[in-house]
């Protein structure tokens, strides 16, 4: 799993944090924040006070598609509580589920009339936000720094769901079959350790 840090949740928003020693850190006038000053930042949020870490592993749909309905489901719960800090994971695989990036794939491309409701409301939710000028990720970071909370953006680097589920095999994977572990037959060939009584194509991923 992939974290990072978010000191803001602005669409589109990039994110420069240098190294303390690096030579670019030293700069001025480039928009790169000071070393010492990058290190002082660096200290203070190591000793933060994180006495509940709330972990949302998103891949969860929600009646609705407004930012208020986004949070009444998945975040609002934890305001005015000893959450001091939230994990929000906005996808996996390949496929992003949660918010719109700059460079890679949305859910929505693969999604069939066949797959479980909440994906079709996680596409709809994505769909309907962007018409809105935002995301969720955008909608949970804003609103956790509106409350005094840190928040670190999380990615399943290993999440191995589009080995069962279509709507997940990003159009990499499905372009390059070559480049994966294992067949689509394995499905039926190897039992699940994920899913118990069902079986799982689990060597399909990077």
């Amino acid at each position: 799993m992939v974290c990072g840090l978010f000191t803001t949740a602005s669409v589109g928003t990039e994110f420069v944090l240098p190294l303390p020693d690096s030579s670019t850190a030293r700069q001025s006038g480039n928009g790169l924040m000071p070393a010492g000053e990058m290190k002082k930042l660096r200290k203070q949020a190591a000793n933060r006070q994180r006495r509940i870490v709330y972990n949302d592993d998103g891949c969860h749909g929600t009646p609705g598609t407004t930012a208020e309905d986004w949070l009444a489901c998945r975040i609002r719960q934890v305001t005015h509580t000893q959450v001091d800090t939230i994990y929000y994971c906005t996808g996996g695989g390949g496929v992003f589920w949660a918010h719109q990036p700059k460079v890679g794939e949305v859910l929505g491309a693969w999604v069939e009339e066949g797959h479980g409701q909440y994906v079709k409301q996680m596409r709809d939710t994505l769909i309907a936000m962007k018409k809105l000028g935002t995301d969720p990720l955008a909608v949970v970071v804003d609103y956790a720094h509106q409350h005094h909370q840190e928040v670190f953006w999380s990615y399943r680097m290993n999440n191995p769901e589009c080995s069962f589920a279509t709507w997940g095999l990003s159009q990499r994977k499905r372009e390059n079959p070559e480049t994966m572990m294992g067949e689509k037959a394995d499905w039926k060939k190897y039992p699940s350790t994920i899913l118990p009584r069902k079986p799982c194509w689990v060597l399909s991923r990077w």
